[in-house]
């Protein structure tokens, strides 16, 4: 329980980009019909909460496996988050930064002890017991996962 933090994050810069509509232009002066049928651009920040509060980082290791995280898999996390008490914040999978990096792991209260942990979602990874000491600087809380399929 007292295993070190894995470094296991790699921040993606992504934001909203201008996206033009190619559906319903028409150099004859009549909409093509299929224009009824066209969508506007999708906007990957529409899904989400707070978009201004909204980040991107890649998965590079298998210590959240078991959570339905693996390596190469997009994390997407809330920083509006990171002003939560820990304790409305338990059993939420979290971002924390330490000495740099960032690292994603669950925040919870092992049984039958009373201090706060992060806990891995594979064997191999150990979790990591937050000394009473210690400043746990959290950056967002995971709101949803971006796979890709091969």
């Amino acid at each position: 329980m007292d295993g070190e933090l894995d470094k296991n994050l790699q921040k993606i810069d992504l934001r909203p980009q201008e996206l033009t509509d190619h559906y319903n232009h028409n150099t004859s002066g009549f909409a093509s019909p299929a224009a009824v049928y066209a969508r506007a651009p999708l906007n990957v920040f529409s899904f989400f909460d707070h978009p201004q509060a909204t980040y991107f980082f890649e998965m590079t290791n298998e210590s959240m496996q078991l959570a339905g995280i693996a390596a190469g898999d997009v994390v997407v996390v809330d920083a509006s988050y990171a002003s939560f008490l820990l304790k409305d914040l338990l059993n939420s999978i979290l971002v924390t930064e330490k000495e740099g990096g960032f690292t994603v792991r669950k925040l919870i209260i092992p049984p039958n002890q009373n201090h706060y942990a992060l806990q891995a979602a594979h064997p191999t990874y150990p979790d990591y017991k937050i000394p009473p000491n210690e400043t746990l600087t959290i950056f967002g809380k995971v709101v949803g996962v971006i796979k890709k399929f091969d």
